[in-house]
């Protein structure tokens, strides 16, 4: 089903929780697609406020205070548990999920994304992929044809999946590693940088090298 790359326009702030380096990335991502709704960030962090990217926009405290029925929020936090967690809290407070999608970024219409997820420069989104809640497609990854992804999921800049591989809830896919085609990922593993994944791996498995490895 076609995807919005962007929030509607209401006028009201969308929320940015967090204000680390992924949340650059995203506030990036929006300003490439002329988003020009207010930008609220969170952190429960000190953060300075003196990085460009900023644009002067306050850093505001804390990540769980109220938000208004029918906010809008996106979770900018690359641990996975971390930001699925948020997210949940945030929706039960009334919030929103906001799905963000960099405009250079490639996705089917034929392909389907869960809502709170992020798409970077350059990722690719075959048809009939689906691709879970909260989950980050990050720069340069492709998410072949049939690929099926659960939730809270990173696949790291560069990484490939091929054709139907199916991955489970909050994995981490590394950058530049490569998943063959039609194998299936356990939940809440973590693929190495570089790796290439020959076999089904089981759940909360590391696996790394060339082909990888369980270790």
């Amino acid at each position: 089903m076609p995807t919005e790359r962007l929030p509607p326009s209401t006028g009201a702030p969308l929320v940015l929780v967090g204000a680390g380096g992924h949340a650059k990335v995203v506030i990036d991502a929006l300003l490439a697609a002329g988003f020009t709704d207010p930008i609220e960030v969170r952190d429960d962090r000190e953060r300075p406020a003196s990085d460009p990217l900023w644009g002067g926009r306050a850093i505001e405290r804390p990540v769980r205070a109220p938000v208004a029925p029918g906010s809008r929020v996106h979770v900018a936090i690359g641990l996975n548990r971390v930001r699925i967690a948020l997210l949940r809290e945030l929706q039960l407070l009334g919030a929103t999920p906001a799905t963000i999608v960099h405009p250079s970024a490639t996705i089917s219409e034929l392909a389907e994304l869960g809502e709170g997820g992020f798409v970077g420069a350059g990722a690719v989104i075959a048809p009939a992929a689906v691709v879970g809640p909260a989950a980050i497609v990050n720069h340069g990854a492709i998410v072949d044809h049939d690929c099926r992804l659960g939730e809270a999921v990173h696949v790291a800049p560069n990484c490939t999946l091929g054709g139907g591989v199916v991955v489970g809830d909050r994995v981490l896919l590394g950058a530049s590693s490569v998943v063959l085609p039609g194998l299936r990922i356990g939940h809440d593993c973590t693929v190495g940088a570089g790796a290439v994944v020959t076999t089904d791996l089981p759940d909360g498995c590391t696996a790394t090298g060339v082909p990888a490895r369980i270790r």
